[in-house]
């Protein structure tokens, strides 16, 4: 560059010179022109006309070259002023880019940083909640068990409770509750140590400043923890009045999405039915509820999710079939057991867990059983806040030919929720008409 800016000046020296000697060439010529041929004297009075006539000729020829270079230069001077612009601005934005990225790589070191310093509370935090579990004492045939296993027979005393109670869903959710507050009143030492430490590990993820992805991963880290019994014990803690302000995490966080709903008090009736059907593999049969259970629960919440498709099944094997769907403004849910009772299942291999256990129950327990499953996914799963308080009414039975067909239909004025994230997505009013 230095080169060309070299030769420019070079080139301009040149020129501007050439003109000076063309300019004093044309005016010698002229004057030349003008003293040739003539007769001189100190008597003749000067022609002032012949002279101006002469000046402005001159004038006029070298004014016009000049003009010309004039305007030469001026452009030069433009282009100029334009590449020195354009390497400026080309300059500035270089600053400006490097500027950014030193920007990006400070914002990295220190959301780092603030990674580094989280990680270090949450891991305290995370010994200080392993330790209140390992204060658990339960005796046991004259001998303690102590930590971990100690909470679990804990658990296990209170789902084992004889639970007896016919009433509608809500109202056996209130009495299965009272059930909790009687035994976290015997048990109070361990229990508002465990749940008090999980309250404040989780308020130190939802209350810090990470990323949405990384409060995700420290999330999935808590909920690894929990144990199905666990899950249970926590249900009914936010339920009742020692865990209110539990229940924004427990939702935020899905801390219960893997609860395994045959444990609870209020479906202890539909537990007995398998416990008197067939005693020996109940509990086989009891899994694989909870893990159908399950899958509906991540297929209900699926269909609810503003960009995904609007109807789903769940092949519960020869017999049974649950479809799912949703309006397009997701403001009505609806689902349908069909059972299929002339089916052919010979030859067709070892049935599910899932299809031996719903082939305990005779048509009005199944209705109940899907009515009050419904009741507590929609309603009581979520402590009331997603979708309001109420009972999910009797299905509509229809029948064509061999399948039998219960329609569940739950309806809201607003886009229905079964996750935080639908419930945030409804208050920007995504999905409502």
């Amino acid at each position: 560059m230095a080169d060309n800016n070299q030769e420019s000046e070079i080139i301009s020296k040149y020129l501007f010179w050439g003109i000076i000697f063309i300019c004093i060439l044309i005016s010698g010529g002229i004057l030349l022109l003008f003293f040739l041929n003539r007769e001189y004297g100190c008597e003749y009075p000067v022609d002032n006309g012949l002279f101006g006539t002469y000046g402005d000729f001159i004038g006029g020829v070298v004014g016009t070259i000049v003009a010309f270079y004039s305007a030469f230069l001026l452009v030069k001077t433009l282009q100029s002023q334009e590449k020195v612009n354009k390497n400026v601005i080309e300059t500035n934005n270089s600053i400006i880019d490097s500027n950014n990225k030193t920007s990006i790589a400070s914002e990295k070191q220190l959301y780092n940083t603030l990674l580094e310093v989280f990680n270090n509370k949450f891991e305290r935090f995370m010994a200080c909640y392993q330790k209140a579990m390992d204060n658990y004492v339960f005796e046991i045939d004259h001998n303690e068990i102590t930590g971990r296993k100690a909470f679990e027979k804990m658990a296990n005393v209170f789902v084992d409770s004889n639970f007896t109670n016919n009433n509608d869903y809500l109202r056996r959710t209130q009495s299965a509750v009272s059930e909790y507050v009687d035994f976290y009143s015997n048990n109070r030492l361990y229990l508002a140590v465990h749940f008090r430490m999980l309250y404040l590990l989780t308020s130190l993820v939802s209350t810090s400043n990470l990323d949405n992805s990384d409060k995700v991963l420290y999330a999935k880290l808590i909920r690894g923890q929990l144990s199905e019994s666990e899950m249970t014990m926590l249900r009914y803690n936010c339920h009742s009045e020692y865990g209110v302000k539990m229940q924004k995490y427990c939702n935020e966080f899905n801390l219960i999405k893997h609860l395994p709903v045959m444990q609870l008090l209020e479906f202890k009736m539909h537990y007995n039915i398998l416990k008197n059907a067939i005693d020996e593999n109940v509990k086989e049969l009891v899994v694989g509820l909870d893990t159908m259970f399950i899958t509906l629960r991540k297929y209900a919440k699926m269909v609810l999710d503003k960009d995904s498709q609007r109807n789903i099944t769940y092949n519960g094997g020869k017999r049974y079939s649950i479809v799912m769907s949703v309006t397009e403004d997701r403001k009505k849910f609806t689902l349908e057991l069909k059972i299929d009772s002339g089916a052919e299942r010979r030859g067709s291999g070892r049935l599910s867990s899932a299809e031996k256990a719903l082939d305990c129950y005779d048509s009005s327990q199944l209705e109940q059983l899907f009515r009050d499953y419904l009741s507590d996914l929609f309603y009581a799963s979520n402590f009331y806040l997603y979708n309001g308080k109420e009972n999910v009414s009797k299905g509509n039975l229809s029948k064509n030919g061999d399948i039998i067909t219960y329609t569940f239909v739950i309806e809201h004025e607003k886009r229905l929720a079964l996750s935080s994230k639908q419930m945030a997505e409804r208050g920007r009013n995504i999905l409502e008409s």
